[in-house]
């Protein structure tokens, strides 16, 4: 198992544990952000428009982070 594959195992799987991957600004920019451009690269967009509807949505939704 390469490096590439570990950091996607890790990427999906915050996106799966974190309450609101869409809500969340470091998932968004290190693991949602990384996972759209590997699908326009490789074409998996079927995939990650699955993904996004089984943890309740995110992509179509306005971002807004508080600042820290």
């Amino acid at each position: 198992m390469g490096l590439d594959q570990v950091l996607l195992d890790r990427r999906i799987l915050t996106i799966l544990v974190c309450p609101d991957p869409a809500g969340h600004e470091l998932v968004w920019t290190n693991c949602w952000l990384p996972l759209i451009r590997m699908a326009l690269r490789d074409e998996i967009t079927d995939d990650l428009k699955q993904l996004d509807q089984w943890i309740g949505g995110g992509l179509d939704q306005p971002h807004v982070w508080d600042a820290p």
